[in-house]
């Protein structure tokens, strides 16, 4: 076989086993959750699967004014990977969802002013940035 026959074949070989590394490996994601509410909250990791029902990754309940750290876990490079929390005592209550980026990441649970939707928000805090608990 030539020189030119194999540079011919080269670059796709190249290009599907890179697709391949990067199908097999995942993305890694660690949550430190703080509850600064007046409830206890159930918080969970959770993998939006595309063609089945989604996947807990990890979960905790959090006390008032405690903290937990959800994570690590990993997910595939395409599935969107969320976080989850909701009011524990909330009869009917919407759990809020806020999407995660791969690494670590800091999720302060606050009171709601809208109560009759939902009893708490979830604000992610950037890493670099100091925790503001007003």
């Amino acid at each position: 076989m030539s020189n030119r026959a194999l540079s011919v074949f080269a670059a796709p070989l190249a290009t599907m086993a890179a697709g391949a590394v990067l199908g097999c490996s995942g993305r890694t994601f660690t949550v430190e959750v703080i509850n600064d509410s007046q409830v206890s909250v159930s918080a969970w990791i959770e993998r939006d699967r595309v063609v089945e029902d989604p996947e807990v990754l990890a979960s905790a309940r959090v006390p008032v004014d405690g903290a937990a750290t959800l994570g690590p876990v990993t997910a595939p490079w395409l599935d969107p990977v969320d976080l989850v929390v909701e009011y524990t005592g909330g009869l009917g209550d919407v759990p809020r969802r806020v999407r995660l980026g791969r690494g670590r990441s800091t999720a302060l649970v606050e009171r709601s002013m809208f109560s009759a939707f939902s009893g708490v928000t979830v604000r992610l805090v950037p890493n670099d940035e100091p925790l503001d608990r007003d």
